[in-house]
């Protein structure tokens, strides 16, 4: 089966497959009781003039995702970008029936019937319903149709690459030399400039990554380096 998993934020796969190249699917994991990552929400995308036909349901793959994404490459990717935020969008379905709206006063004292979240507090649900009105003062960013899946995961590397745990003022620690090497592993597996990408996305020069890498490595959490490849 020809298919391409994607990994995005907050637990979000995007997934391809050839037999269906009209339909982008989204698909987001969580870890179950027994640490596996289950499918919890998905979201299909029909793309062109085409549409969801009820043989497009039943082609998703759910159990052969959830068995690629099995491996310790994909579980490894997932869980660096689980935390953080992504789409939410079990919370904007929940408000699929809800019509907003709020009243102000207009300049001579008189309540007037708004929809513009510019004149009041509204959370982030009620703002995107107010601003797919024709007559809102405020908009929504442009969406652009795209014909395929999002960009892949080699055009995150800046976001992927970065060191995110704290290090102690002598000794970096543990869990900071743990996360160099997760980084790196993830890196690995879309490019070969692994140092210099982490050093541009940590500010850093490609010594000081080529320092943490050793030092990760003397730690365990990288096995031994191997000339012209990169070790796990």
């Amino acid at each position: 089966m020809s298919m391409s998993i994607s990994v995005g934020n907050a637990g979000w796969l995007c997934v391809t497959r050839s037999a269906t190249p009209e339909h982008v699917f989204y698909v987001r994991v969580k870890r179950d009781e027994s640490d596996r990552y289950r499918a919890r929400e998905f979201y299909v995308v029909a793309l062109n003039d085409a549409i969801v036909e009820p043989d497009t349901l039943r082609a998703v793959p759910l159990s052969f995702i959830e068995a690629e994404i099995a491996s310790p490459d994909m579980r490894r990717t997932i869980a660096l970008r689980e935390q953080t935020p992504g789409p939410d969008l079990e919370t904007a379905a929940q408000s699929h029936a809800t019509i907003f709206g709020g009243w102000a006063e207009d300049e001579m004292g008189n309540e007037i019937e708004v929809a513009d979240a510019r004149v009041r507090d509204v959370d982030w649900v009620e703002h995107m319903w107010l601003s797919q009105l024709s007559d809102a003062r405020m908009t929504q960013p442009k969406h652009v149709p795209h014909d395929g899946p999002p960009p892949p995961l080699t055009e995150m590397l800046a976001s992927d690459a970065r060191i995110r745990t704290e290090p102690g003022a002598r000794d970096k620690g543990d869990a900071f030399y743990e996360e160099v090497a997760d980084v790196y592993r993830l890196l690995a597996a879309h490019t070969r400039a692994v140092a210099k990408t982490i050093a541009e996305a940590n500010g850093v020069k490609d010594t000081t990554v080529h320092r943490w890498i050793r030092e990760a490595r003397k730690r365990g959490f990288l096995g031994e380096a191997t000339p012209g490849r990169v070790s796990p």
